[in-house]
C-alpha cells in the first residue's frame, strides 16, 4: 500500500479535465476514485522523498453545481492515508453551466527571510479565513498568481553547505564555479522541502485539495530577482543550476504534469485555459526574462494567436501577469538608486517592473494589443496581478483622442492583490515610496495612445496596504471584487 506523504493537489486543465495529485512514499501503483468510478494514476516523478503521481477526470458541467467526494486506492487495498491529518477523503465543488463563478485569486505566499515567520503570530491567518468561506460558500477555481513559495531560503539553509559556499564567494567567484553533482543534490533537496513545507500548511493543504488551481510563477518561485540580474550573474553554472530544479518543481507541484494547455514545452511555461466561457491567459513572465526583455516575439506571438482562437468562445478574458501593468512609475528611484550603496540590494525589484527603463518598450507594445479591436469580443477583461504586497485596483483604456474618433470603448481593470502571507510595506517605508512614486497616472498621447490610472480602494486610499486575497464574483454582465483582508473587506462591483 502507498502512503500519502504530500497532497493531494487538484488542478484544472480545461473546462471539463480536472487533474488530481499526490506523493506517495512508495511507487506502488494507484487509482484515484470519484463517485464509484476509478481512474488510473501516472507516476510523473521520483523525487527524494517519494514517486509524484497524477490522475485525470473529465467532470461535464451540469445545469446546477455538483459536491463530489474523492479518494486514493491501491488496487488491493483501502485508500492510503496522509501521514499529516490522517484524512482519507477530500471534495471538490463543479460549478454549474449557468451559475455565477466564484474565484479566489492569491500571490506571495511566504516569506523572504526565515526570521519573518517569527515576527507575525498570525502567519496564515488569510489561508484560514479562506478556509472558512470555503465550508460556506465554496470557490470553484484557486489562480495563484506567482511566488506560490519562497526560495529566498536558498542561501541560508544549513542542510546545503555547498551552495551556502557558493552564496557567500564573490560574484566574480560565484561566475567562475561550475556546478557540482553535490549542489544540484541539495537544490533539489531544497525545493522539495519548500513546497512541502510552504504547501503542507493545514489550511494551505486544505485549500489546494478542495479548490481546482491554476498557477503561474514568479521570481520568489526560483530566487528572488530572477531575470533582472546582469548577463554574466544570470548565466553562471550555479545560477542556472538553480533556475534548473526551480523549473522541474514549478511544473511538478504548480502546473501537476501539465501539457496540452501549454504553448511550449520548451522555453517558457504560458498557457491559455478556456473555463465556463472564461478565458484565463497565464503569461509566463520569468523563464525568458533579461534587464531589457520579458518575453521574446515569439512567445508573444504564440499568446496573441491562442487568445485569438479560444476568444470567440469567451465571454471575459483574465490575463495573469505577476507585476501590475498599471501601477506607479519606479523611473525616479531608478535613476538614483545606484548611487545609494545601502539600496543596490533593490535593483532587482526596481527591474522587475513593467514601466522599468528595459521593459518600457514591451510594455507599450503589449497595452497596444490588450486594446486593439479584437479585444472588443470579450464584456469583461481583468489583469490579474501580485508581486508588489499591496491592493489596487486600476483602468487602463483608449485616450481621449482615440475617444473623440468615434472608436468603440474599451476598457480593461488592472487588479493587484498580494501578500496573502507576506508583509505588506513598513511603516517607515510607505512614506518613502509614496514620496517617489508618481500617481499611478499616465496619458500616452497621440495615435495608438492610452490613459491608465489607480482608482481609489473604497473612498480611500489608491493602494491597499494590508495583506489580502481577492475574490471574484463572475456574472453574465458585471463582477463583484472583494480584497479580503485579516480585519475587514473592501468591495468594488465592474458591469460590461
Amino acid at each position: 500500500m502507498s502512503e500519502i506523504i504530500f497532497g493531494p493537489l487538484l488542478g484544472l486543465e480545461n473546462d471539463q479535465l480536472y487533474s488530481f495529485c499526490v506523493l506517495t512514499r512508495s511507487g506502488s501503483p494507484l487509482q484515484l476514485k470519484i463517485a464509484d468510478k476509478l481512474y488510473p494514476a501516472k507516476c510523473l516523478a521520483k523525487t527524494p522523498s517519494g514517486f509524484f503521481w497524477r490522475a485525470e477526470a473529465n467532470i461535464p458541467a451540469t445545469e446546477t453545481s455538483q459536491q463530489l467526494s474523492y479518494s486514493w486506492h491501491s488496487p488491493d487495498g483501502p485508500a492510503p492515508l496522509s501521514t499529516r491529518d490522517q484524512v482519507s477523503g477530500w471534495s471538490f465543488t463543479v460549478p454549474g453551466s449557468s451559475e455565477p463563478l466564484n474565484i479566489a485569486y492569491a500571490s506571495c505566499n511566504g516569506f523572504h527571510h526565515p526570521r519573518d515567520k517569527d515576527k507575525e503570530k498570525l502567519d496564515y491567518a488569510l489561508w484560514h479565513k479562506m478556509h472558512l468561506e470555503q465550508k460556506h460558500q465554496p470557490y470553484h477555481l484557486l489562480i495563484m498568481g506567482g511566488d506560490q513559495i519562497y526560495a529566498d531560503e536558498l542561501p541560508m539553509s544549513p542542510s546545503a553547505p555547498h551552495l551556502n559556499l557558493w552564496f557567500k564567494s564573490s560574484e566574480k567567484q560565484k561566475r567562475q564555479t561550475s556546478d557540482s553533482p553535490q549542489i544540484h543534490q541539495e537544490l533539489e533537496q531544497l525545493f522539495e522541502r519548500q513546497y512541502f513545507n510552504t504547501w503542507g500548511q493545514t489550511d494551505i493543504a486544505a485549500m489546494l485539495a478542495s479548490i481546482p488551481s491554476i498557477m503561474m510563477w514568479d521570481d520568489h518561485d526560483i530566487i528572488d530577482g530572477w531575470g533582472s540580474y546582469p548577463e554574466q550573474k544570470q548565466q553562471c553554472p550555479v545560477f542556472q543550476a538553480i533556475f534548473h530544479w526551480a523549473n522541474i518543481y514549478f511544473r511538478l507541484f504548480q502546473l501537476r504534469g501539465m501539457q496540452e494547455p501549454l504553448l511550449s514545452d520548451n522555453h517558457h511555461a504560458s498557457y491559455c485555459i478556456l473555463f465556463r466561457r472564461q478565458l484565463i491567459v497565464a503569461m509566463d513572465n520569468r523563464s525568458e526574462r533579461q534587464i531589457e526583455r520579458i518575453m521574446d516575439e515569439d512567445h508573444w506571438q504564440l499568446i496573441h494567436n491562442k487568445v485569438d482562437e479560444l476568444g470567440p468562445s469567451a465571454d471575459n478574458i483574465f490575463l495573469l501577469s505577476a507585476v501590475p501593468v498599471v501601477y506607479p512609475d519606479f523611473e525616479r528611484i531608478e535613476k538614483f538608486i545606484g548611487f545609494i550603496p545601502y539600496a543596490r540590494q533593490w535593483q532587482d525589484d526596481i527591474r522587475d517592473h513593467w514601466r522599468a527603463s528595459g521593459h518600457r518598450k514591451e510594455r507599450a507594445q503589449m497595452i497596444r494589443w490588450l486594446l486593439s479591436e479584437p479585444m472588443l469580443r470579450f464584456r469583461q477583461r481583468f489583469i490579474l496581478s501580485g508581486d508588489v504586497h499591496v491592493g489596487g485596483f486600476g483602468q487602463l483604456c483608449h485616450n481621449k483622442k482615440q475617444k473623440k474618433s468615434g472608436k468603440p470603448p474599451l476598457t480593461w481593470y488592472q487588479v493587484i492583490s498580494s501578500g496573502i502571507v507576506n508583509y505588506p510595506p513598513k511603516s517607515w517605508a510607505w512614506p518613502i515610496l509614496r514620496f517617489f512614486m508618481d500617481s499611478g497616472r499616465e496619458h500616452k498621447k497621440g495615435p495608438g495612445g492610452w490613459f491608465c490610472h489607480l482608482l481609489r480602494l473604497d473612498n480611500k486610499e489608491k493602494l491597499l496596504r494590508e495583506r489580502n486575497y481577492l475574490q471574484l464574483r463572475i456574472k453574465e454582465r458585471s463582477s463583484s471584487l472583494a480584497w479580503k483582508t485579516e480585519k475587514f473587506d473592501v468591495k468594488r462591483t465592474v458591469k460590461e
